[in-house]
């Protein structure tokens, strides 16, 4: 809440320089696989558009094993999809 908050970050989110409490609070919202641009959303539309962020996602699971928290709420042929990629780069 604002008054939880730095006066400093408080004035600035008001003065329109970074994100505001309702934008940054997007970020923190299931299925929680957009909007990681917090500081001040500028390319937020563009990565969320381009799946970005999924893409980077879906590399760090091949790559580490990881699984995103904005996949715990899949459904099974988005589940089956993940799979058949992983299996897929795990085969080069």
């Amino acid at each position: 809440t604002k008054s939880k908050l730095p006066p400093l970050v408080v004035t600035l989110q008001d003065m329109g320089l970074i994100l505001s409490r309702r934008e940054h609070a997007e970020h923190h919202r299931a299925p929680h696989n957009n909007n990681y641009c917090i500081m001040s959303g500028v390319w937020n539309k563009d990565l969320n558009e381009s799946n970005f962020f999924g893409a980077l996602e879906k590399l760090l699971y091949f790559q580490f094993g990881v699984r995103p928290r904005s996949w715990s709420d899949l459904n099974s042929e988005l589940i089956e999809e993940i799979n058949i990629d992983v299996l897929r780069f795990s085969a080069f």
